[in-house]
């Protein structure tokens, strides 16, 4: 447990914030960092011998063939989605017993307080659907924040946020939004 500086509330490891007063919780040792585990699906690390239902890459645009692409708001990360089912997204840490299907630790995750299995996203028909998974910081779509365990859907354009980390949703029949910032 953490012991918040402010308030004194006692919060679970791996929370950034207290619940109570909204304080930034410290990390009191350099022994509690998480650092991230490169994951190879030719090793075996997948819980099945399944390949995985998504597939990163950094620079691209969204994949024509994926039924929903996350697109990491700031950077030019596209994580398209390429089948029905459900994924899971988190962080890995070393020791961890069970890693997320997407893996967003390095993308500053941690720092984002981003859980190890933070939400779920299940893709059924024409339906997606998404879960907070009772982490740490929460999940909020469009800034409204879900009860965790609570399926709640989404659609194009909609912004998840997993601690402070923003995912806009981007299905087939729509473009990502363009930087502001390119001339």
């Amino acid at each position: 447990m953490i012991t918040c500086p402010h308030c004194g509330n006692k919060e679970l490891e791996g929370a950034l914030f207290c619940k109570e007063c909204g304080s930034q919780l410290l990390i009191e040792s350099e022994e509690k960092k998480t650092s991230r585990i490169d994951v190879n699906s030719e090793a075996g690390l997948y819980p099945t011998s399944r390949q995985p239902l998504y597939s990163s890459g950094l620079g691209y645009a969204p994949s024509s063939d994926a039924l929903v692409t996350l697109h990491l708001s700031g950077l030019d990360v596209y994580i398209p989605i390429m089948e029905e089912g459900e994924v899971i997204i988190g962080r890995s840490s070393e020791g961890q017993p069970m890693i997320p299907d997407i893996d967003l630790g390095k993308y500053k995750a941690f720092q984002s307080g981003v859980s190890r299995m933070h939400a779920a996203i299940r893709l059924f028909g024409n339906q997606i659907l998404i879960s907070d998974l009772g982490s740490s910081n929460g999940t909020s779509v469009n800034e409204t924040k879900l009860e965790p365990y609570s399926p709640h859907p989404l659609k194009n354009g909609d912004v998840i946020t997993l601690g402070r980390m923003r995912i806009e949703v981007i299905t087939k029949d729509m473009k990502p939004r363009t930087n502001s910032m390119e001339v």
